[in-house]
């Protein structure tokens, strides 16, 4: 037996199993630099994601949710309100937008005076003996003040108005309002909610009556 051969060949290993050389696989210094680098920038990524964390919390603290709108009460309403001044062009792309097709905003317009312009008056007020009360008015091209419409109402919890319109000298069913009613930077703004007991040009008139524009209180 050839001992020296078989020693030799212990030594080598198999033939495909790589030669180990000393110090080959030695962590160096480039690689410790590394590791150490890495564990540094790990480091500062958490510290700024905390701070940032802390940033938008202590905002969201600060800033909060809105405040919810307070529902408009009889004493916001009290007073007389106007409108801008309205074209016969706006007020037809108004009704148009309410969804009333040309024929019935045409019929409308044959009976009502609007030539090249209108605005609408609204005035509030409560009396001792018939309760809360709204007065429309409308002045048509620059000229006097006309009345138009007039009627008891009364707002719920949540600021609905419920408008009922009084014809003095007429029975029967009563044209009825429903609309949600606003404030916002002055302005006074209604979303008709219902309409009952109305006629298609009743529906025109007071959708413009409440719709068409919003209004400002006299004076502010």
């Amino acid at each position: 037996m050839d001992t020296s051969r078989i020693e030799r060949a212990l030594r080598e290993g198999p033939p495909d199993e790589p030669v180990y050389v000393p110090g080959t696989f030695r962590r160096g210094r480039t690689g410790s630099a590394w590791t150490a680098f890495v564990t540094v920038a790990v480091s500062l990524a958490l510290v700024a994601g905390v701070a940032v964390g802390l940033g938008l919390a202590g905002l969201g603290q600060r800033s909060g949710s809105p405040p919810e709108p307070t529902p408009v009460v009889m004493a916001d309403l009290l007073g007389t309100w106007r409108t801008d001044v309205i074209t016969r062009t706006q007020w037809i792309e108004g009704a148009t937008a309410a969804g009333f097709d040309s024929s019935a905003i045409s019929t409308f317009l044959e009976h009502e005076p609007i030539q090249d312009q209108v605005r609408y008056t609204l005035e509030f007020f409560t009396s001792e003996t018939t309760g809360d009360r709204v007065s429309i008015s409308g002045e048509y091209d620059g000229g006097p003040l006309e009345p138009l419409s007039a009627g008891a109402i009364s707002l719920d919890s949540h600021g609905v108005m419920h408008y009922t319109e009084i014809v003095p000298g007429t029975a029967g069913p009563r044209v009825s309002v429903t609309a949600q009613v606003t404030i916002n930077g002055g302005q006074l703004r209604f979303q008709i909610l219902g309409l009952e007991n109305a006629s298609p040009d009743d529906q025109i008139a007071n959708t413009a009556f409440f719709e068409m524009a919003p209004f400002r209180k006299a004076g502010s």
